[in-house]
């Protein structure tokens, strides 16, 4: 991303605070006039596995130019340890949903390899409900016999 509307999502410029960022790779909106930014209502730090996972993301933008706040459509909330976007396909912003495992360590990545059980991808329209569009199987554990 370059221009002025990048430099106004960092986490502490324009008022965004800690729980407001970038939605992911794919947030700029199809027209290229607004970013989709995500908002965290729930824990932030020093969370237990049920708080982490109860966490409530909301997407709002911001214009891609100014970065000033902007109205956009109306996206369900997504609960989940994390969402990030990965694009648009129309008036649909496909996000990845995580499941975090069920033992954190103290200092985690909430989008990490070791630290994500399960992940969906969503589609989120306004006035609908999130549409799940992947859902892969879980993985079993790794086998721990040999065969000779």
């Amino acid at each position: 991303m370059t221009g002025n509307g990048c430099a106004a999502l960092g986490p502490h410029r324009r008022g965004r605070g800690l729980r407001r960022h970038l939605a992911g790779a794919g947030a700029y909106t199809p027209d290229g006039r607004a970013i989709a930014t995500i908002t965290l209502d729930g824990c932030l730090a020093d969370c237990d596995h049920q708080q982490f996972s109860r966490r409530r993301w909301t997407v709002s933008y911001v214009d891609a130019a100014t970065g000033a706040d902007l109205a956009g459509p109306a996206l369900p909330v997504v609960t989940g340890p994390a969402v990030r976007a990965l694009g648009w396909s129309g008036s649909t912003l496909v996000v990845v949903q995580y499941e975090a495992e069920t033992d954190l360590p103290s200092f985690f990545d909430e989008t990490g390899a070791t630290e994500t059980r399960h992940v969906r991808v969503l589609g989120l329209q306004s006035g609908a409900e999130p549409q799940v569009l992947l859902d892969p199987p879980g993985m079993s554990p790794p086998s721990t016999s040999r065969s000779s």
